[in-house]
């Protein structure tokens, strides 16, 4: 078991990720909205989380309601969410989880006992210490029973010597340190943030983030 982080192209990426075979689950950025080219740069839209208003119990009941027909007590709940290592009340909205624990808790509600690979999106989470502590403190609690695959879009999120593979219109290639990156990629970051809310195509963004220089 082990993780590898994938850089590039952020639709291939995704367009990959929703690909499942039997064993494989995904967790998307469905926080995500949008991503698009202008003037060299790539722009990705961030939303809310998707059901905000509702709180961890609800969330879990509702999307373990949609792939088992007996619904789950409170004690079956709390298994999966320490599973994965998620450590907030039952109650707590979902709105007011960080974008790291909104992934914590969609891999808790998609968790089957036969899957042996995990993909998880974290393409467009803006780079802080605290979202790449989370997310490694999640990784690592996945690496011994999992093969995951972490799609990200900025390189600092990536602990040195990683696994790391780049994914193109043309294929995957792998990279076998983070050390081996070229200047380009590991300028591949999440440099600048829009906050506000802006009008974009009817939709309302929280942030639009910039990534420059261009992925492959």
């Amino acid at each position: 078991m082990g993780v590898t982080f994938c850089l590039g192209n952020i639709g291939v990426k995704r367009r990959s990720f929703k690909k499942t075979a039997e064993g494989e689950m995904c967790v998307d950025n469905d926080d995500v909205l949008l991503s698009f080219r202008l003037g060299g740069k790539l722009y990705c839209a961030v939303g809310s989380l998707p059901f905000a208003d509702m709180s961890v119990r609800e969330y879990m009941a509702y999307s373990r309601s949609l792939r088992l027909s007996k619904p789950l007590c409170d004690s079956e709940i709390r298994f999966l969410l320490r599973s994965v290592g998620f450590r907030r009340r039952l109650y707590t909205r979902v709105g007011a989880l960080s974008r790291v624990e909104y992934r914590h808790l969609c891999l808790a509600a998609q968790m089957e006992i036969d899957v042996k690979t995990v993909k998880i999106n974290f393409d467009g989470l803006p780079y802080s210490h605290r979202n790449r502590r989370q997310m490694l403190k999640l990784l690592k609690n996945l690496e011994p029973r999992y093969e995951t695959l972490v799609a990200v879009t900025d390189t600092r999120f990536i602990p040195p010597f990683a696994q790391t593979v780049c994914y193109s219109e043309q294929g995957v290639t792998q990279i076998s340190r983070r050390k081996q990156l070229s200047r380009p990629a590991r300028k591949n970051r999440l440099i600048r943030k829009f906050r506000g809310v802006l009008p974009l195509n009817g939709l309302k963004i929280k942030k639009l983030l910039v990534l420059t220089p261009d992925p492959v």
